[in-house]
């Protein structure tokens, strides 16, 4: 029997092609090579260029082929295998290694280099199909022999090997879109799985979904902005303070992040600081979904990175909602005189409901530990269709690991400086924008205020109800309504929208890393 393993993204983790470009030059030296390569890969998305000619292209502006030409690497390329080692998934070493006791032909079949994965493949004592450089007198060259060993050409290229006539496809492993073909052709397909029973290739690409949901966040995001009067104008006047706010913007999010490490310690999961990252943040490709339930996207990041739990996964991510919930409550109970200095204060009649449900969420959370797993459990048991019920009751379970007072205080600390941070950047803008009487507390409490009523809207990114509570306020101050405007727009900008650009960012990294 023949069980065929694809490499980038199921045996490794990642791309070895991706691996080998970042390992063959400096720092500098990659970003120049990139520079050099983006309109190629322009022209290749676009059609214009071949499979065959962009690796080539690549091969040769990231110097690839120069590091294994070296002397002291050519006969041994020990240094590109011991990347690779590190990389390898367990999972998929361990069903190679059943495979090899059933008696089973192993192959590696592979669109990336047999350069980069004939040194593996001779570790794993497996037999190797990939596409082919050319090789001339010991030296390695940037042109592709034959095809680009991807998508049908793997099934032409088992079927045209002498030494594996003779065998069925009986398993196959893969991850992509390029491995289809091969999936489609075996008896037993495992996509994305190294279990015994069969998973065909899907009929479309969860993945491609996932990019394409947060394109169109950020695409609207970017367009709704952008086509408001003036803001290139505004953006221009502020000069270097546009950017001051946004470093006080990531300094939050570096805080939430350390949040949300700890909050995985405390369920005992330890992670690698990248992978979760990358996980993290790119969940914000989704923050501007209603109530921020998009970012429930992390965890089934995580399971499938980690297979970790989603019950777990998920109650960290209902404490993270709860502690910024705490966190804005406490910033609006502790400074609440300041409102007594808006003008036309007490037509805000919904303010005195959030200090009664301010009470009502800290009481709750610090004095009956219980009660509030009952009382989210009712919401969910009302909001949440019958298919996610169960999820939504093992994960309010899994609460119980954080109802430790230590944790509560903690968490909630780090949760009031990021919202602080935020209203930092609200007030470099709205005082660089003009000489207003604006404290640096009462823009935090504007703009936590408005995402509270914004959040309790359930418009996606609490569009159009932040905004315009942002500018109620700013108008009861007899700030003008064009800077009032504009400031409310930029702040958007820089939070709601630069987060969901990040998020956009970080899955593009999480699919060429993963």
């Amino acid at each position: 029997m023949l069980a065929v393993f694809d490499v980038d993204g199921t045996l490794i983790r990642g791309d070895s092609l991706f691996l080998a470009a970042i390992s063959s030059q400096s720092s500098g030296g990659t970003i120049i090579s990139f520079l050099y390569f983006l309109p190629s890969f322009i022209f290749w998305r676009l059609k214009f260029i071949s499979d065959e000619s962009i690796k080539e292209k690549f091969v040769k502006y990231f110097k690839i082929c120069e590091k294994f030409n070296r002397e002291d690497h050519f006969n041994n390329n020990e240094w590109f295998l011991q990347i690779l080692k590190k990389r390898i998934n367990n999972n998929a070493l361990n069903r190679i290694e059943f495979h090899k006791k059933k008696g089973d032909k192993v192959v590696l079949c592979s669109a990336s280099f047999d350069m980069l994965l004939a040194p593996l493949a001779n570790y794993l004592e497996v037999d190797l199909i990939s596409t082919k450089l050319k090789k001339i007198n010991n030296k390695w060259f940037p042109i592709i022999q034959g095809k680009n060993i991807k998508g049908i050409n793997k099934v032409i290229a088992l079927n045209a090997n002498n030494s594996l006539k003779d065998k069925l496809i009986y398993e196959a492993y893969g991850d992509s879109e390029g491995d289809k073909e091969l999936l489609d052709n075996a008896e037993i397909p495992h996509y994305k799985s190294f279990f015994s029973y069969p998973v065909p290739y899907p009929n479309y690409s969860f993945k491609n979904l996932i990019l394409l949901v947060g394109g169109l966040f950020l695409s609207y995001g970017m367009i709704s902005t952008f086509l408001q009067n003036q803001v290139f104008e505004t953006i221009r006047l502020l000069n270097l303070t546009f950017f001051k706010a946004i470093f006080a913007v990531l300094i939050g999010y570096f805080l939430r992040f350390i949040r949300w490490r700890i909050l995985l310690m405390k369920l005992g999961l330890i992670l690698p600081i990248k992978d979760d990252f990358l996980s993290w943040m790119s969940s914000y490709a989704f923050t501007a979904s209603p109530g921020k339930a998009g970012e429930l996207i992390r965890s089934y990041f995580l399971y499938e990175k980690f297979g970790i739990s989603l019950f777990k996964s998920t109650s960290a991510l209902i404490y993270e909602r709860m502690s910024d919930l705490l966190s804005i409550f406490i910033i609006i109970l502790i400074n609440w005189k300041l409102f007594l200095n808006i003008k036309n204060f007490y037509s805000i009649n919904y303010f005195f409901l959030f200090l009664l449900i301010a009470f009502l969420v800290i009481f709750l959370i610090l004095n009956f530990k219980y009660r509030i797993q009952r009382f989210l459990g009712y919401v969910f048991k009302k909001l949440l269709p019958k298919k996610f019920r169960n999820l939504s009751n093992q994960s309010l379970n899994c609460l119980k690991n954080f109802y430790d007072f230590k944790l509560i205080l903690f968490t909630t600390i780090l949760g009031i400086i990021s919202w602080l941070l935020e209203g930092i950047g609200f007030w470099l803008i709205i005082n660089e924008l003009g000489f207003f009487d604006i404290s640096i507390i009462f823009a935090t409490l504007v703009h936590t205020t408005s995402g509270l009523i914004g959040g309790l809207s359930m418009l996606p990114g609490g569009m159009i109800t932040t905004e315009l509570s942002m500018f109620s306020f700013l108008s009861f101050k007899q700030i003008p309504l064009d800077i009032a405007g504009n400031a409310v727009i930029i702040t958007r900008l820089i939070t709601l929208w630069f987060a969901t650009f990040l998020g956009f960012i970080s899955l593009g990294l999480r699919r060429i890393l993963n």
